[in-house]
């Protein structure tokens, strides 16, 4: 259990890094976006894995092609979170 917690605390220490220079720099602070049609919720700071998306992609940069990844919709089926 303590080697997926150090993989774990890695991943989120690298998204969040990103953030944080994502934000330094003069950028948005990245909001998370909700499936409309699921209500999975992209977190830019987690990014998404399973697709290839690294920690610290904000919505907007994810490829044309992602979908989401508990149903399958498109990035034009996802909302900003409020």
């Amino acid at each position: 259990a303590s080697r997926w917690m150090a993989i774990h605390d890695r991943t989120r220490l690298t998204g969040l890094l990103a953030f944080l220079n994502y934000y330094a720099k003069g950028g948005m602070p990245m909001k998370r976006w909700v499936c409309d049609v699921c209500g999975y919720v992209y977190d830019p700071i987690k990014g998404d894995p399973g697709q290839g998306v690294k920690p610290g992609t904000p919505f907007e940069a994810l490829p044309e092609d992602w979908v989401c990844p508990e149903c399958g919709v498109g990035k034009d089926s996802f909302s900003p979170e409020d």
